[in-house]
């Protein structure tokens, strides 16, 4: 009884989650291994009966194969992400104040 209020409230939010993002792929914790094939199973049918049937379609309900190294990547993932970002592109200031701009009248 508690796994399965477990999978149903696990499923409730995961669901939710592949509705906003649309990932491809869901990748539990490892140490949630333990609970075995069938809990998996049982996680990948609810989390389809709460997401929209065209996104869970070909989404993949996984268990994690990172050990220790998955902070650490996680962390240079970040740093990787922040060198290479693409800078956010700002209006022109004559766009957002109108009064930036002083033009000579005629």
């Amino acid at each position: 009884v508690i796994v399965e209020e477990m999978v149903r409230r696990l499923a409730f939010g995961l669901g939710n989650l592949v509705n906003i993002l649309d990932p491809a792929r869901v990748v539990l914790d490892r140490r949630l291994e333990g609970c075995g094939e069938a809990f998996l199973d049982q996680l990948r049918r609810n989390i389809r009966l709460h997401a929209l049937s065209n996104i869970a379609s070909d989404l993949v309900v996984c268990y994690g194969r990172l050990r220790a190294e998955a902070g650490v990547l996680g962390a240079a993932l970040m740093v990787l992400d922040e060198l290479f970002a693409i800078p956010d592109l700002k209006p022109p200031r004559f766009l957002v104040e109108p009064d930036a701009v002083d033009l000579p009248l005629r």
